[in-house]
């Protein structure tokens, strides 16, 4: 349902599911997400239970990146899930949390999908890093990271944009219903919006 309700999946009848094309809209919808949920952070110290729990959680992040990254991608994006879902918890808000989790989920799976789609490969989030400085309080430092790992994310949207040849967001005049004439029907639907938007493969099919 959460992931129907944020334009991943669709329904389709008694199979299930399908997964939907990522639309340069969407990425663009993530980023401007994470621009403004991210800062959230740094407001407020996390208790000192949490502090713990992320110094700790740093140290064997720390110790993992020595012996090299993983070969499984997808173990990758579970632990770095986990990772992010315990450093979320700096959020006061419970609601803002919510959202912080769920942006993150999500930007995770565009980076997979960035990366199948456009062999857009992304280094290792610097989490341990994030996890560390929240944990002894240096907000500033946290804060840099963070920006750190929005403008990497913001410079792999460009470049699949760059690749695919689709605009961030649609043409103004795609969006526009045409005018109507005097004669024309009152039932006639509108244009619908160019597909354009949508970033495609190297192969120049929808991604």
């Amino acid at each position: 349902m959460r992931l129907s309700a944020a334009g991943w999946i669709a329904p389709d009848g008694r199979r299930g599911s399908v997964i939907l094309a990522v639309s340069a809209e969407h990425l663009a919808d993530l980023a401007a997400s994470r621009a403004c949920l991210e800062p959230s952070l740094t407001r407020t110290p996390p208790p000192r239970d949490l502090s713990e729990a992320l110094s700790l959680r740093a140290t064997v992040r720390r110790a993992a990146a020595h012996q090299g990254p993983s070969a499984d991608r997808v173990m990758g994006l579970h632990q770095d899930r986990d990772l992010l879902t315990l450093i979320a918890g700096a959020v006061a808000a419970p609601r803002l949390r919510g959202w912080l989790i769920d942006t993150w989920d999500l930007s995770l799976r565009a980076d997979l999908w960035l990366e199948r789609a456009f062999g857009l490969a992304r280094a290792s989030l610097p989490l341990a890093d994030l996890a560390a400085a929240l944990a002894e309080g240096r907000e500033r430092e946290a804060a840099e990271v963070l920006a750190a790992m929005r403008e990497a994310f913001d410079a792999r949207i460009a470049a699949a944009l760059s690749r695919s040849g689709a605009p961030l967001v649609p043409p103004a005049a795609a969006l526009t219903p045409a005018p109507r004439t005097p004669t024309a029907s009152a039932s006639k639907a509108a244009p619908r919006p160019s597909p354009s938007s949508r970033p495609t493969s190297p192969t120049g099919d929808p991604a």
